[in-house]
C-alpha cells in the first residue's frame, strides 16, 4: 500500500495537532512548497515545533544545510549514477515535461515526480527548486 500526499485540509489539521506551531497561511505555504509529501511535511511540523521558525523553514528549505538538505542531497547523490534520469528530472523540473514513459515511471517510483493529467511534473515545488539548482 503506498502512502498518498497529504492535501491542503490535512496539513492544516496536523498543524493544529501540533498546537498550531504555524499560521494558516504558513501552513498553506507549507503545503504549496511540499504538496503534502508526508516525511517532509511530517519533518517541517517538527523542525517548527521544537525551535525552528517558519521564516528560517522556508528560507533555507531548498537549501543543502537546510531543514530537508539530508533527504535532498540523499536523491541528488543517488541521481548523479544515472545522467539519464538526471536529464529526465531536470527537464520536468524545467516544467518540460517528461516524453520518456520508463524514465518517468522510474522518477515516479522514487517519489520525484508525478502524473497530473497526463503530464509529468515534480512532486513538490521543494524538489523542483533543488534541482533547477543543482542539476
Amino acid at each position: 500500500m503506498q502512502l498518498s500526499d497529504f492535501d491542503g485540509d490535512q496539513v492544516r489539521r496536523l498543524n493544529e495537532l501540533h498546537e498550531s506551531p504555524l499560521f494558516a497561511s504558513e501552513a498553506d505555504r507549507l503545503f504549496d512548497l511540499l504538496h503534502g509529501q508526508p516525511y517532509l511535511t511530517r519533518k517541517a511540523f517538527y523542525l517548527v515545533k521544537n525551535g525552528m521558525t517558519p521564516d528560517q523553514l522556508f528560507a533555507d528549505a531548498a537549501e543543502d544545510s537546510g531543514p530537508f538538505g539530508d533527504h535532498l542531497r540523499n536523491y541528488f547523490l543517488r541521481l548523479l549514477n544515472y545522467p539519464n534520469l538526471s536529464a529526465a528530472l531536470k527537464q520536468v523540473a524545467r516544467g518540460q515535461g517528461c516524453s520518456d514513459r520508463k524514465l518517468a515511471y522510474r522518477l515516479e517510483s522514487a517519489g520525484l515526480v508525478k502524473s497530473v493529467g497526463g503530464k509529468v511534473v515534480p512532486r513538490c515545488t521543494l524538489y523542483a527548486q533543488y534541482v533547477r539548482d543543482r542539476l
